[in-house]
């Protein structure tokens, strides 16, 4: 913990972050318009004007130094939770999160999802300058990063938690095992007294905490049974994707009119 709080508040790192910020902003391009376009960041010779410069300088590096701040605790936070699943945790497969007690690291990393929407906006923003300023845009290219997109963000996100899959598979094998022996083992010795030893009556059966038990194993089992190899489930994959596409899908308007898709969605309908 020690160590990811000084990768984290360390003044060097930061501070290599933001000339990377600076020199990225200053080397990659300034604007992404055809020249024929009129902005407010080029006057009309083609120079950039003050409020070029304060964009340029000033909120594009501080906008690629956030980002690059927080792809840096990521990887700080992937670290530290490689490092706990080295140790020798105790986990507990009956633990109704069906992960072993660690299930809140998926709600956790769900958490994230504000920041996959808010690059998600600005992919989507990029993507329609495009589509709306420069002609023979292809647009499957524009697809295929959309996609790309969706997938690095589950790996940023998620592919974090996988590190605590072999733990999570080899508990849940292990007690499945134990838990199924320990079962068995009740159900002979209760059929043996209540079924062949006829042991039960009708007012004796009621309520008895031979049945409650046996309940009770029966539920565990079956969370063992059902227990996941990794700690998120296919709900929280499933948000972040969509959360994920959400922004790009006004796109689609501008390939195709509202009143086209409607007349579609009718004509498949009727």
């Amino acid at each position: 913990v020690e160590k990811a709080q000084r990768m984290r508040d360390s003044a060097v790192a930061e501070s290599l972050l933001l000339l990377a910020s600076l020199i990225g902003t200053i080397v990659g391009p300034v604007l992404d318009l055809p020249a024929s376009v009129t902005n407010w960041q080029f006057g009309t010779t083609g120079d950039l004007t003050l409020a070029g410069w304060w964009n340029v300088l000033v909120c594009l590096t501080l906008f690629h130094f956030l980002l690059l701040r927080w792809l840096w605790r990521l990887v700080i936070w992937a670290f530290f939770l490689w490092r706990v699943s080295r140790l020798s945790l105790r986990l507990f497969p009956a633990h109704a999160d069906y992960a072993g007690g660690i299930g809140f690291l998926g709600l956790e990393q769900a958490t994230l999802k504000m920041i996959v929407f808010a690059m998600a906006c600005m992919l989507s923003a990029s993507f329609a300058q495009r589509m709306l300023f420069y002609e023979g845009v292809q647009h499957a290219a524009l697809f295929a990063v959309a996609v790309l997109y969706v997938i690095l963000s589950l790996a940023l996100v998620f592919g974090p938690l996988l590190t605590f899959s072999r733990s999570l598979f080899a508990v849940k094998y292990n007690q499945m095992h134990a838990y199924s022996l320990m079962t068995s083992e009740y159900n002979r010795h209760f059929a043996g007294k209540w079924i062949e030893g006829q042991a039960y009556e009708r007012a004796a059966i009621l309520g008895t905490e031979d049945i409650q038990t046996l309940a009770s194993l029966d539920t565990t089992l079956e969370i063992i049974r059902r227990m996941h190899p990794f700690p998120f489930t296919l709900r929280q994959i499933l948000s972040l994707a969509i959360v994920a596409v959400a922004p790009m899908l006004p796109l689609v308007l501008l390939e195709i009119p509202v009143r086209m898709l409607l007349e579609m969605l009718f004509k498949a309908l009727f």
